[in-house]
């Protein structure tokens, strides 16, 4: 995955970005980065304040950090600018305990004014992030803004607070900030393509851990990879029904057709054809090999049999200091095998445990391999069926109670595909 993002980066101009000579490149980077991590940072202070009155949040601001004199008189005169001398010598003496004098609370008054200093000077004399306190002072004004208000309020807060960045002697800073967009966007990147393979989802986390079939993929998204690989790198649309008749010899008879969108390239012959090579190394002789000499064509020879296979034990954990782990919650477990039966048939077969109960299972991919092994009697008839048939098609097989499902995909020299529905399910 490294090597693959390493790729998307260089393509982005990665190399330019953080050590070009252009500085407007440089600058963009490092506003989009303010503007994001800012985001975050309101939305994690809108949550915390938002349900508070404007008192409250006051009183909450100023008991975030070691209460001093100055830092106290920051906070109140950037929140309450409008209001005396006197309320913010009361606000000072309730949280300190000490009253100070009539002429040092009006010297701070006047030397804290906010329109001496800027919001990130003001954040860092009272001690706290330039935007929570911002944020506190926004919310006294617009006690019922919503969150999506805040942020659209806050463009140039963002920026202002993100001053330091910009400056041109944190180039260290800087680059480490840059280099972390460039790797999200190489992300975003790799996500279209993904997207491309069957991957049905509208984000992908930007980690090194990534990969297909520990992402959040669904049976039927592995499948369909497994489609396009079967397909020489064509992804084929796929249907369950193609014709649909209702009420007929009637006058309110109805027919309903199936058009399918026409096919598409999303991986070059040479990749599909090296994947079909490993995939039916995983059968021969890796971790599926219990699939193997277990399905015939109609001639009685072994059909050639393809997969992958993919165990998860997918945990929250907590790590203290020294890396030393000090919880472990199990949020579920799962075993698959995506896997292709001759040049027709494809599909996952899936096993998932959901929750708390998954630490009662020490299952493995193995167990989706001999699933599979064991529906050799029913999937044995498609495979015969299959032998009429122009494209590939689909079994997918999720969980024990699953019924296996036959998915024809169409092409234009398939005439049959606009006349009839070719769907069978047969229990397991």
């Amino acid at each position: 995955m490294r090597e693959v993002i390493q790729h998307y980066e260089a393509n982005l101009g990665a190399h330019e970005g953080v050590h070009g000579s252009d500085g407007s490149v440089r600058q963009e980077l490092l506003r989009r980065f303010a503007d994001q991590e800012g985001t975050v940072f309101l939305n994690h202070f809108y949550l915390r304040y938002a349900n508070l009155s404007p008192d409250e949040a006051l009183e909450q601001l100023a008991g975030s950090r070691q209460p001093t004199p100055r830092r106290l008189a920051v906070v109140f005169r950037t929140v309450r600018p409008e209001d005396s001398v006197a309320l913010m010598q009361s606000f000072i003496a309730r949280h300190v305990g000490d009253v100070a004098s009539a002429s040092a609370a009006r010297a701070m008054y006047a030397q804290f004014a906010p329109n001496r200093f800027s919001l990130n000077d003001r954040g860092y004399l009272a001690g706290v992030n330039p935007l929570e306190l911002w944020l506190v002072a926004y919310l006294y004004q617009h006690p019922h803004v919503t969150r999506s208000q805040v942020i659209a309020a806050s463009a140039d807060q963002r920026q202002q607070a993100y001053a330091w960045l910009l400056k041109s002697a944190k180039t260290h800073q800087q680059n480490v900030r840059i280099r972390e967009l460039i790797e999200q966007d190489a992300f975003d990147h790799l996500l279209l393509n993904w997207k491309q393979q069957g991957y049905p989802f509208a984000r992908l986390v930007p980690s090194l851990a990534t990969a297909i079939g520990s992402s959040g993929d669904r049976p039927d998204a592995l499948a369909t990879l497994m489609g396009i690989i079967l397909n020489d790198g064509v992804r084929q649309p796929a249907t369950d029904l193609e014709h649909v008749r209702f009420a007929a010899a009637t006058p309110y008879e109805t027919e309903m057709i199936y058009r399918p969108e026409a096919s598409t390239r999303v991986m070059s012959a040479e990749v599909a054809a090296t994947l079909r090579r490993a995939l039916v190394g995983v059968v021969d002789t890796g971790t599926a090999v219990r699939a193997h000499g277990v399905f015939f064509g109609p001639d009685g020879r072994p059909l050639r049999i393809g997969g992958k296979t993919g165990t998860g034990d997918n945990r929250f954990e907590s790590f203290g200091p020294g890396r030393q782990l000090i919880e472990s919650r199990p949020v579920d477990r799962t075993a698959a095998f995506v896997f292709f039966l001759g040049d027709r048939l494809y599909g996952t077969v899936t096993a998932f445990v959901p929750g708390a109960q998954a630490a009662n299972y020490h299952f493995t991919s193995s167990l989706a391999v001999s699933l599979l092994r064991a529906l050799a009697p029913e999937l044995q008839a498609l495979i015969e069926k299959s032998t009429s048939v122009a494209q590939p098609q689909l079994v997918t097989l999720v969980g024990e109670k699953h019924q296996p499902e036959l998915r024809k995909q169409p092409t234009t020299n398939d005439t049959e595909n606009q006349q009839a529905i070719d769907s069978v399910s047969r229990e397991p």
